[in-house]
């Protein structure tokens, strides 16, 4: 164990755990014998204050005897001799005369006896200026001296590599050696070639902590046998050593290695030069300050590479850099870019929903929308946070995967619901006064500070379920609210979300119908809220709600995904032509409701009683809940294109009243359908029930349904696709695309 003790002149540290008590030595600092064992002599007392007078600057005479700088380094070769001369009874004076100390004082008295009596005066001693001028030329020849000792030092020195710092005269090593057995004084292993640790604060060392260059003269076997001698290396031993392999050239690049390897295992998992040496490549990235939400897989993986930190594998850093290109793309649109910052709110909701925060899905983001998509699996995060680091980057890896199998589906849904909201507004934003619903305030900067919300804009969220096995098990499993079957998704209310489950290329023009009518649903839902200060009212099922999302969800689409809004219905008007011809071949009428009936109906219920009420015999065949969706769909086509557009204005009117739904309102629809469509007496409900049921049975049940266009096409068949990023938001569509020519 090293022992260290300070020089009393100048307080250097040296080891002398391998010096006997009361051997001397002489500090390499200073040239002041230290006696080992020896109590610390008591410092030298500090200088008196500088003169009042200036002092003037020290000569460059070669003859100078001392330095304004304090004790400086004396060379090796020279520490004998100034021991010998410090321990020596008699001196010289300057003509190589011998004397003692008494004859000399005696002389001091005969020649000031000389001056009283008129003899030759005595010689003044040397000026101020001279003085100082003899010790500047002095350090001069001193410091010249000690750098040409020192360079010879260095090939001198043994495998340690330790810079001398102190001489042992009398030591085993004889005088002038450099600690027993040739070690530095001042290494903590002694012994001939032992390197050790350095002493704290060790003159001569050749930096602080820092190891000693390796020789020059060093082999491998030397160094490895060095190396081999060292049972528990400190890190400073470990750089030493990649230092000294590493110079020795290729000879020396595996053990180097080998060494870097054993301090990363051992000592310090994060040393850079060892790190560097094997070749890692350092990750020093963090997330952005400006993210809050992290649950993005670009996040998670700077999250995960910074703590990482060192890459072995140049892919994997490669990955982890673009990981933190797109988290720092994905920062600045959130600082500069309002409507982006508001879909990553909307991604926060859903870390919020306590039913769908643990599904693991994908979300693409579409202009006003977030649309997201999953399927049945779920990650529970205090089972993911028990899994060690390398299960949880496998699973990671996983479910990351199976995400990629998803990003068709999104792209086409980020295609179909903005073209639905550009239809809506383009049709009835100026004439009901609409206001776009990712503007400041969700449109309406207008109201006062306590009514405003949706600072950033209001974005519209889709949740999509990959098959309806997936979507079922969501109600029954997860939400414990079971659903009935013929449910092929809806629009909630409660938290202004769309639901549904993906057809799997199964009916496509089902499947995109469907998407658009919920879209409507919901674009109802916001915009009355628009309209009434965000407060949200209770909306009865309806003719008009059902009947317009029908209406504006029979579209037809193109292979490049262009939507058109044609109006027709193909699977509705397949219903009432199927039901119609059934109940023909059996001679019965086809049922259906009165105008006035239909659009008095609020919920499905009062759809059923009425229906229990009125129908007979086999017309019971026939479902009234699929009817009345045939017939409210019927109607709000009739009101737009009848005979040239003859009710269209009046419908426009009516819509304008329905987005704005007051609270608790009651009979609402039927009230403002009669005053839109000037209904003030049984013979005007009559009349118009009259064309209604004419043009309902009459021209659209024999409709050529071919006349209606092309099914969708299959999600595979998509000329021209190209993975969209999921982080960019698409422009509401203004112009068709073109298609892509062959």
């Amino acid at each position: 164990m090293s022992k260290h003790q300070a020089c009393g002149r100048c307080g250097a540290q040296f080891d002398v755990s391998a010096f006997a008590p009361g051997q001397k030595f002489t500090c390499g600092a200073c040239g002041a014998v230290v006696t080992a064992g020896a109590a610390p002599a008591a410092r030298p007392a500090p200088a008196p204050a500088a003169p009042s007078r200036p002092i003037p600057a020290p000569s460059r005479s070669s003859s100078a005897s001392g330095s304004p700088r304090g004790p400086q380094y004396v060379p090796v070769e020279r520490h004998a001799v100034a021991a010998s001369a410090a321990e020596a009874p008699a001196r010289r004076d300057r003509k190589g005369r011998e004397g003692r100390d008494d004859d000399e004082s005696g002389d001091r008295a005969s020649r000031r006896h000389r001056d009283e009596r008129g003899g030759r005066p005595a010689k003044r001693g040397l000026s101020t200026g001279a003085l100082f001028g003899i010790a500047g030329g002095f350090l001069v020849l001193t410091v010249g001296a000690l750098l040409l000792i020192l360079k010879s030092d260095e090939k001198k020195k043994d495998a340690g590599g330790g810079a001398a710092v102190a001489t042992n005269p009398s030591g085993p090593g004889g005088a002038g050696s450099t600690g027993p057995g040739g070690a530095s004084a001042g290494l903590g292993s002694p012994g001939a070639g032992t390197t050790g640790k350095l002493a704290a604060g060790g003159a001569g060392a050749t930096g602080m902590g820092a190891p000693a260059s390796p020789s020059g003269a060093d082999s491998l076997a030397a160094v490895e046998g060095e190396w081999k001698q060292i049972r528990h290396p400190t890190p400073e031993q470990y750089r030493e050593f990649m230092s000294r392999y590493k110079a020795l050239g290729p000879a020396g690049a595996e053990p180097a290695k080998r060494v870097a390897r054993e301090m990363l295992e051992q000592a310090d998992p994060n040393d850079k030069a060892a790190h560097e040496l094997l070749g890692h490549r350092e990750f020093t990235y963090d997330v952005p300050e400006e993210i809050s939400f992290r649950k993005y897989p670009f996040v998670r993986a700077v999250e995960e590479a910074h703590a990482q930190r060192w890459f072995e594998d140049p892919e994997g850093y490669e990955l982890a850099v673009k990981a933190y290109e797109k988290a720092k793309r994905h920062a600045q649109r959130l600082e500069t870019d309002r409507v982006y910052r508001a879909l990553d709110g909307a991604r926060r909701e859903i870390d919020r929903d306590e039913y769908l925060k643990k599904y693991n899905y994908d979300a693409i983001f579409a202009a006003h929308y977030l649309i997201c998509y999953s399927s049945d699996e779920r990650i529970d995060e205090e089972d993911f946070i028990k899994l060690s680091k390398p299960e949880r980057s496998k699973k990671m890896a996983e479910l990351e995967k199976k995400k990629e199998g998803y990003r068709r589906i999104l792209a086409e849904k980020a295609k179909i619901f903005p073209q639905l909201y550009a239809e809506f507004m383009r049709r009835y934003g100026e004439e009901c006064e609409l206001k776009p619903l990712m503007d400041e305030f969700g449109g309406r900067p207008d109201y006062p500070a306590s009514k405003k919300s949706f600072r950033d804009g209001c974005p519209l969220i889709v949740w999509i379920f990959s098959d309806k096995k997936a979507f079922s098990e969501y109600h029954e499993k997860v939400k414990k609210d079971p659903i009935n079957p013929g449910i092929a998704g809806y629009f909630s209310p409660a938290t202004g979300w769309v639901y549904l489950y993906d057809e799997d290329n199964g009916d496509r023009e089902f499947e995109v119908n469907k998407n658009v009518h919920e879209g409507t649903h919901q674009l109802e839902h916001w915009f009355q809220r628009q309209m009434n200060e965000w407060v949200q009212a209770r909306v009865p099922q309806s003719f008009f709600g059902e009947g317009f999302a029908e209406f504006m969800g029979a579209v037809t689409m193109e292979k490049y995904r262009k939507i058109t809004f044609v109006g027709l219905n193909r699977p509705r008007l397949e219903s009432l032509r199927g039901a119609k011809d059934a109940l023909a071949k059996m001679y019965q009428k086809m049922p259906t409701f009165p105008v006035k009936d239909l659009v008095s109906f609020e919920g499905y219920d009062s759809v059923g009683r009425w229906a229990g009420e009125h129908w007979q015999g086999p017309q019971m065949a026939v479902n009234p809940l699929i009817l009345f969706y045939v017939q409210s769909w019927a109607l709000v086509y009739f009101m737009n294109e009848y005979q040239g557009h003859k009710y269209q204005k009046a419908f426009i009117q009516f819509l304008d009243d329905m987005l704005n739904y007051p609270k608790d309102a009651e009979h609402y629809t039927f009230e403002k359908f009669k005053r839109a469509m000037k209904l003030q007496s049984e013979e005007d409900w009559k009349r118009l029930d009259k064309e209604f049921q004419g043009y309902y049975l009459g021209t659209l049940a024999a409709m050529d349904l071919k006349s209606i266009g092309k099914k969708p096409p299959l999600r595979d068949d998509w000329p021209g696709y190209a993975e969209p990023d999921p982080l960019t938001p698409d422009e509401p569509v203004k112009k068709a695309e073109e298609p892509i020519k062959k």
